[in-house]
């Protein structure tokens, strides 16, 4: 996903397509483990692994199916 900045008021409103997220096929959002979303703290390089050399985690959402 892009990397996305939240300016000093602290409020982000996004909408972002991500062509690489699918919810079955290869590595599909809701296998086994489920899925989760991270903030980092600055952006990410693209680069480093796993986490892409972008700062402390400071958010997590899990990301799982409505049962």
């Amino acid at each position: 996903m892009p990397n996305q900045t939240v300016e000093d008021g602290g409020k982000l409103l996004s909408e972002v397509f991500n062509p690489n997220v699918s919810f079955n096929g290869k590595a599909p959002l809701f296998d086994q483990d489920e899925s989760a979303l991270v903030i980092h703290t600055i952006a990410d390089d693209y680069r480093g692994q796993p986490s892409g050399a972008a700062g402390d985690r400071i958010a997590c959402g899990v990301i799982q199916r409505d049962r």
